[in-house]
């Protein structure tokens, strides 16, 4: 390192080298014969993170729980006083099928004001293939997830999207014929 730039380094910045470097707030404003604006500059008492100005929660309604039951009011009786206005809320479809991003808007001790900000149905976007009437699909949880059924008898189990089952079953219609 060259003695000249030692010396920059060594040498401790002066005030009028940082305002310099640091741009004014009220840089890029038209001056002229009107008066000068600042910008509008946020406050620290206006800025936290997230986890300390509000709470993400996760919920898993009870399978075919349509999402508009989900928004009614009294959906949370009896969580409603563990929520604050701002929380955050993803709604997990038990069988994986949509997932929706809730915002709390207000909540009392037995209701809760909440809003959709994001809605997602996964399988809607998936071409579905009827099976034959004698096979059946269903959902038994996140165990067994979805089945598939010809004539009441389960033949395959633990399929985890819809789409899937309807493959199989399909599949299996074709084996079956052969």
């Amino acid at each position: 390192m060259s003695e000249a730039a030692a010396a920059q380094v060594k040498e401790p910045l002066s005030l009028s080298k940082a305002e310099a470097i640091t741009p004014s707030p009220t840089e890029g404003i038209k001056q002229g014969n009107e008066q000068t604006k600042k910008a509008p500059m946020l406050s620290e008492r206006r800025i936290e993170e997230a986890a300390y100005g509000r709470n993400s929660w996760r919920i898993v309604p009870v399978h075919g729980t349509p999402l508009e039951d989900v928004l009614m009011p009294g959906y949370w009786v009896h969580i409603a006083k563990r929520l604050k206005p701002g929380d955050l809320i993803e709604v997990d479809a038990e069988d994986f099928s949509s997932w929706a991003l809730l915002k709390v808007r207000d909540a009392d001790d037995y209701t809760a004001n909440v809003v959709v900000i994001i809605r997602k149905d996964f399988e809607a976007t998936k071409k579905m293939v009827s099976p034959a009437d004698d096979y059946t699909i269903d959902f038994k949880g996140p165990i067994h997830k979805h089945r598939v059924l010809r004539n009441g008898v389960v033949l395959k189990e633990g399929i985890s999207t819809k789409a899937e089952a309807q493959k199989w079953s399909i599949d299996h219609q074709e084996t079956m014929r052969r």
